[in-house]
């Protein structure tokens, strides 16, 4: 391929390299260069071009690109069309990612311009997820040099292996005094962290954490995977867990994992049953090492010492970011903005009581917020809640919305984000993430963040702040950060998006009700002196 600046003479049937504006002509990279446009450019007084020439031994870029993408067929796996010499890799089953990584390096030692960006090996993935982009850089490559590239790669070279329904037993310890609430929180988090993986729970038992009694669990468990969460932790390869499965008849195959948090997992099997001895952070929803563990067995990965020695390398798991995942921009967005609102929440700082229901003016709180909402202008409306229940129904009654379930969100914020971000789907102009408790927000607010949203002047992410500069919601998010949306984990939200996008965050500044919110009995109780019937 030649590239460079010629006259415009010769510039016809070829590519334009950069954008051009001149007067009222306008063209963009990518145009293929016709007489038409150099007459116009003629008159207008413009005398060359750069200009990319794809030659006969070459290969234009999305050709090119199309041709790499077929290589990974798979019933697992969409290929999207060819776009700017871009195709992407889209998940079509929920499980986890293998790479291939010694074909994809060498695919991408080939040639410079020919290229495969993808997520981290052993990723968790959900279907309608970005997994792989491939890039052919110029306008036209080598058609030697992509075919040099294609023989470095075969269909498993990135593939799923996606997560099929099984049973697993589940086995609780306790020691003299352990609380009976622990005991049932931690089946609690622990069946929920298994249901997104297929997993279902075919019994539970609870023993002494004693070794002897933990054996004669195992030995009752009929599932493949067995779980065991002891009430102390364990610490050594001879205490009580480690001990109870070679009692069992079992083997130890790990313990400890160089991830944190998570250090203290045990990796064990008993013939064809795999027994994991869970770190107490399980306890809690937030992402550690134990999900790593799991969802390679749930996928049916063969998971060794060795494998999991490994996980050190970006196994720190709370100092740092969810990195972005590449984006994968849709030809033609919807002109509308989709409403997120987060109502599955646990109320457990209200006690028994569920906030969203408690009435304001003979109003709840959750069909208040929804309404102002959904009167702003939002093209669609999403309530994302852990369970539909009929009080859901008959609360939104007349609203034009859509209730989603969210059945992993004790696992954190970004669950129930995650849910309503993939209903509302890639090719949205906007996400508006809502929280249903805050009673002052109203459509005015809503409309001004959604009128500050320009992409044409890097304002892709729009967070209102009070004159304090305390941020508060709702925040805007371009649809180009569908794919960043919907790989984020725990109970902080999209704030690693914000950290990793600084220079496209637009702060607006705005009253309090961006920061009002009623998750506690004091918040209710101050919030209604302030505002009496």
């Amino acid at each position: 391929m030649k590239f460079g600046e010629y006259p415009l003479d010769q510039c016809v049937g070829h590519v334009l390299a950069h954008s051009l504006k001149l007067g009222d002509l306008r063209l963009s990279k990518g145009t293929i260069i016709s007489p038409d446009h150099v007459a116009a450019l003629n008159g207008l007084g413009q005398q060359s071009l750069t200009i990319a020439i794809v030659e006969e031994m070459d290969l234009a870029e999305d050709e090119a690109a199309e041709r790499v993408g077929s290589k990974f067929k798979s019933a697992n796996l969409q290929i999207t069309s060819p776009v700017a010499g871009r195709v992407n890799l889209i998940a079509d089953k929920d499980g986890v990612l293998l790479i291939n990584q010694d074909e994809i390096n060498a695919f991408n030692n080939v040639d410079e311009t020919i290229t495969i960006a993808t997520l981290n090996p052993f990723a968790r993935v959900q279907k309608g997820m970005l997994l792989a982009t491939i890039k052919i850089i110029p306008y036209g490559v080598s058609k030697r040099y992509l075919e040099l590239a294609l023989d470095c790669i075969s269909t498993n070279s990135v593939e799923i292996s996606e997560f099929n329904p099984a049973f697993c037993d589940i086995i609780l310890t306790k020691t003299e005094g352990f609380k009976q609430s622990l005991l049932k929180k931690g089946e609690a988090v622990l069946t929920e962290r298994l249901r997104p993986l297929q997993l279902s729970v075919r019994s539970t038992q609870i023993v002494s954490h004693d070794a002897l009694e933990i054996a004669d669990a195992i030995a009752n468990c009929t599932s493949e995977n067995i779980f065991v969460l002891g009430a102390s932790a364990t610490s050594d390869r001879e205490d009580v867990i480690p001990k109870a499965v070679v009692q069992s008849g079992g083997m130890i195959i790990r313990f400890g994992m160089p991830v944190d948090p998570g250090n203290l997992l045990m990796l064990a099997e008993n013939g064809s049953k795999k027994i994991v001895g869970m770190p107490g952070c399980v306890r809690a929803p937030a992402l550690n090492g134990a999900d790593w563990v799991l969802e390679r067995l749930a996928a049916g990965v063969e998971i060794t010492s060795r494998d999991i020695a490994i996980m050190g390398v970006g196994g720190l798991l709370k100092e740092i970011s969810q990195r972005p995942l590449p984006r994968a921009t849709p030809k033609v967005r919807s002109p509308g903005v989709a409403a997120i609102v987060l109502a599955a929440g646990s109320s457990r700082r209200m006690g028994d009581d569920d906030k969203l229901f408690r009435q304001i003016k003979g109003q709840s709180l959750l069909r208040r917020s929804v309404m102002q909402i959904s009167s702003a202008d939002i093209s669609t409306t999403f309530v994302v809640v852990r369970k539909i229940t009929q009080a859901h129904h008959d609360e939104l009654q007349g609203l034009n919305v859509q209730l989603i379930e969210a059945p992993e969100a004790s696992l954190g914020m970004s669950a129930s984000m995650r849910a309503g971000i993939l209903a509302a789907g890639p090719n949205v102009k906007a996400f508006l993430i809502c929280l249903a408790d805050m009673p002052d927000i109203t459509h005015d607010h809503i409309n001004t963040i959604i009128k500050a949203h320009d992409p044409e002047m890097d304002r892709l992410i729009v967070r209102p702040m009070t004159a304090s500069g305390k941020f508060g919601h709702p925040v805007l998010f371009d649809g180009k950060y569908y794919e960043d949306m919907t790989a984020i984990e725990g109970d902080i939200g999209a704030k690693s998006v914000v950290q990793l996008a600084a220079d496209q965050v637009f702060d607006i500044e705005m009253d309090e009700a961006i920061t009002t919110d009623l998750d506690t009995p004091q918040a209710w109780s101050d919030w209604l002196s302030r505002n009496p019937d």
